[in-house]
């Protein structure tokens, strides 16, 4: 959800097709805030690419906060798991 709503230029370009590999890949952009809740988001993302292990995750959040992040994830999923942090709008897309 981006409450603020997207940029033009995520419109502009086309959607790539969900292909059998892109769904295999899960991401999350968002802060690591209590209210943002990581933790359910951790344990939602450990159970998933533990039952998945072709599975995995992009974690966009701040570069601060990547160790954090990372702790909060179940051991056996964490090579599966790749942070990113900030990055601009054109930048975001791209991972997108």
């Amino acid at each position: 959800m981006i409450t603020q709503g997207i940029p033009e230029s995520f419109a502009d370009n086309p959607v790539l097709p969900l292909s059998a590999s892109r769904r295999k890949r899960l991401l999350y952009v968002g802060q690591l805030a209590f209210f943002k809740a990581p933790m359910i988001l951790a344990t939602a993302v450990s159970t998933i690419l533990d039952k998945h292990p072709e599975m995995t995750m992009t974690w966009v959040c701040s570069q601060s906060h990547h160790a954090e992040a990372l702790n909060l994830l179940s051991p056996s999923i964490r090579q599966r798991v790749t942070f990113l942090d900030w990055m601009s709008q054109e930048s975001l897309q791209a991972v997108l």
